[in-house]
């Protein structure tokens, strides 16, 4: 069983006055923000719910460990891809995103470090008020990828990390990893 580092808020700063929707949590004093999940009601429209987490949007520099996973996932996507398009003479979905987003890339398929690239990537820093990773801060990456480890934090959202040590809200625990 692996076991690393994480950062953890300490409990009042995410405490929930139940039956009291005036009462926000201390949480967000920290830029953090409740998040509401969609979905449709009883009578068919769209409605909403807070999903027990709250989540600050950040950008993490192209020099981070996230976006250094990022780039090699993305080359990695491409370069299958490029390989389909030219069996097939269609480029799929993935690949036109992939264009479109403005990435250039070399004649090997690896990523060039261009504006689009260089301009840094949006995240969200995010925490469950619940469940067995209550309090526990993490990366999110557009819903698809999250960071946990406390480097990986470290590294990827500097400024917000310091500050949240600085105010004394966060500290540093030992996170079980694996079986």
């Amino acid at each position: 069983m692996g076991r690393e580092y994480c950062y953890k808020f300490k409990t009042n700063i995410i405490k929930v006055k139940e039956n009291n929707a005036y009462a926000h949590p201390l949480i967000e004093k920290y830029g953090f923000k409740p998040v509401q999940q969609e979905y449709e009601n009883e009578t068919g429209l769209k409605a909403y719910y807070w999903n027990e987490s709250w989540a600050k949007t950040i950008k993490i520099g192209p020099q981070s460990v996230v976006a250094k996973w990022l780039k090699k996932n993305v080359e990695n996507i491409y370069k299958a891809e490029k390989k389909k398009k030219e069996e097939t003479g269609e480029p799929s979905k993935w690949y036109t995103e992939i264009r479109e987003s403005g990435y250039d890339f070399d004649d090997e398929g690896n990523l060039i470090e261009n504006k689009a690239f260089l301009s840094g990537l949006e995240g969200q820093l995010c925490v469950m008020a619940t469940g067995e990773m209550r309090g526990v801060l993490f990366i999110n990456m557009s819903g698809c990828v999250e960071f946990y480890d406390s480097k990986t934090l470290d590294s990827s959202a500097t400024e917000d990390i310091e500050a949240l040590v600085k105010a004394g809200v966060i500290y540093k625990k030992r996170l079980k990893v694996g079986k």
